[in-house]
This record gives C-alpha cells, sequence and structure tokens, in this order.
C-alpha cells in the first residue's frame, strides 16, 4: 500500500476504536438508565403495595350504626356523632366526632330545641331518631 494507504488504514483504525468506545459508553449508559428506572419502578410497586395493604386494613372498618346528638355549649349548641364498628377482633369501637363551631339556639329545629331547653352546660341529649325522621321526610 504505500504512505497514503497506510495512513487511510490508520484513519479507519482510528475511527472504528472511536465508535467502539462511543458505542460502549452508550451501551453503559444505557443499561445505567434502564437499571434506575427499573429500580424505581420496584420501588414504586413495592411502596403501592405496602400502602394498598394499610389502606385495606384501614378501610375494613364499616360504621354500624351511628347516633347523633346536641350537646350544650355556653352560649349555644354543637353536634356530637358517635360511629360504632366493630373491629376484626370482635371488640365494637365508638368513634366520637365533635362539630368545631357552635350552633346557635335559632339554627336548631323547634321540636330539637324543645328535646334540649333543659340541659345543662356539658349535657348532651340524642337527637337521632328525630334526624331519622327528618331524612326519611327529605327522601
Amino acid at each position: 500500500m504505500g504512505f497514503f494507504g497506510d495512513i487511510i488504514r490508520k484513519g479507519f483504525e482510528l475511527a472504528r476504536d472511536f465508535i467502539d468506545r462511543v458505542a460502549n459508553r452508550i451501551k453503559t449508559a444505557f443499561n445505567t438508565v434502564v437499571n434506575k428506572v427499573k429500580s424505581f419502578f420496584i420501588k414504586a410497586v413495592d411502596w403501592l403495595e405496602r400502602t394498598y395493604e394499610k389502606i385495606s386494613q384501614v378501610c375494613k372498618v364499616f360504621v354500624e350504626a351511628s347516633q347523633l346528638f346536641v350537646k350544650r355549649v355556653a352560649e349555644g349548641f354543637v353536634r356530637v356523632t358517635k360511629n360504632y364498628s366493630k373491629q376484626n377482633d370482635g371488640q365494637w369501637r365508638c368513634d366520637t366526632v365533635t362539630e368545631t363551631h357552635e350552633i346557635s339556639k335559632d339554627e336548631v329545629p323547634p321540636e330539637i330545641r324543645e328535646k334540649v331547653k333543659h340541659l345543662q352546660t356539658g349535657q348532651q341529649a340524642d337527637i337521632s331518631m328525630e334526624t331519622k325522621r327528618e331524612l326519611e321526610l327529605a327522601v
């Protein structure tokens, strides 16, 4: 080959070596990205499975009964709800929810106001039946 042939051959060898190095770096970078994406999704699926288990445990609570009360406070009333649910061990659980804002006497319907007029501050009266009747009439 001659002088120019050696230069061309050397140029092709350098180009092939360069392309091989670039291809190897691209392959390594691609594998790194694939492994990181794979790891991310494995962790995400694991988190979702653990979250599902926790939500399933929490959502197994089924409210079987509720009571609604009116409780007298200093200048008016607050609503109190007691929700009863049966736990996995057979024991009953009562969750009490008290509204944080007072209801003025004018906001309490007259039949309920009559029922609770004798209450002292801190006492409460069960108004579940009255509420049930009102809900049935509304439907």
